[in-house]
């Protein structure tokens, strides 16, 4: 540790902010996992679809972070829009919308079958 740290201000701003694209980048899984989980009332289902993405992650940042399947894959986008935290990513913004706008076209796709169902 820097001794110099503890007298510089906490960056909210900052934290904030990947804090956000995180959590945007993260609807396209969350509405995937949310569509999986309700369509099928076997809950070992969606635990396994949950299992199974983050299987694949991991195998899938063994073979590099750079990857493509990473920078596109679902369940990876939450982690590549806080990749390199303080540093300029080109790529961060294109994760974030990916999974902003693919959650929402997800949610409402998931929410139109769901609608569909009889009970």
């Amino acid at each position: 540790m820097k001794p110099g740290w503890q007298e510089a201000s906490l960056p909210i701003v900052f934290i904030v902010i990947r804090a956000a694209e995180s959590f945007c980048a993260a609807g396209l899984f969350l509405s995937i996992q949310v569509w999986v989980s309700l369509r099928w009332r076997n809950f070992s289902r969606g635990l396994a679809v949950g299992i199974i993405a983050i299987m694949m992650v991991l195998g899938s940042a063994a073979r590099g972070a750079d990857s493509w399947f990473i920078k596109s894959y679902p369940w990876a986008l939450p982690i590549t829009a806080v990749s390199h935290l303080a540093e300029f990513y080109p790529d961060r913004w294109a994760v974030v919308l990916v999974g902003l706008i693919g959650g929402i076209i997800v949610g409402l796709a998931g929410s139109r079958d769901l609608a569909r169902r009889e009970w």
